[in-house]
C-alpha cells in the first residue's frame, strides 16, 4: 500500500517536471523570434544575468530545463513585454 502511494507521488512530480519542461520551452519559442529578448530578459532579471543563467536558457530551448523560479520568471517576463510592447518586441513581430 505505502509503495504505491510513494509510486503515484513520483508519478506526479515527474508531470509537474514534464510541464514546467513544456511551458518554459513553449515561452522560449516565442521570445527567440525577436531580437534583443534575451538581454531585456537579463536585465529585468540579474538573478538569472550569470553563467548558470546563460547556461540555463540555453538548455532550456531544447527543452532539459524545469526549474520553478526561472519559469515564473519568464512568465512575468512575457506579461510584461505583452503589455509594454517593448520596441525590440514591435521591430521583429
Amino acid at each position: 500500500m505505502l509503495s504505491s502511494s510513494i509510486a503515484q507521488i513520483r508519478q506526479k512530480e515527474r508531470e509537474e517536471v514534464e510541464n514546467r519542461k513544456s511551458a518554459i520551452h513553449t515561452l522560449l519559442k516565442k521570445f527567440s523570434k525577436h531580437r534583443g529578448w534575451k538581454k531585456a530578459f537579463l536585465a529585468s532579471n540579474p538573478m538569472f544575468n550569470n553563467n548558470v543563467g546563460i547556461t540555463m536558457i540555453t538548455n532550456a530551448h531544447t527543452g532539459k530545463v524545469s526549474n520553478q523560479h526561472f519559469l515564473e520568471a519568464l512568465k512575468v517576463f512575457d506579461e510584461s513585454v505583452q503589455n509594454e510592447r517593448p520596441e525590440w518586441y514591435k521591430i521583429t513581430q
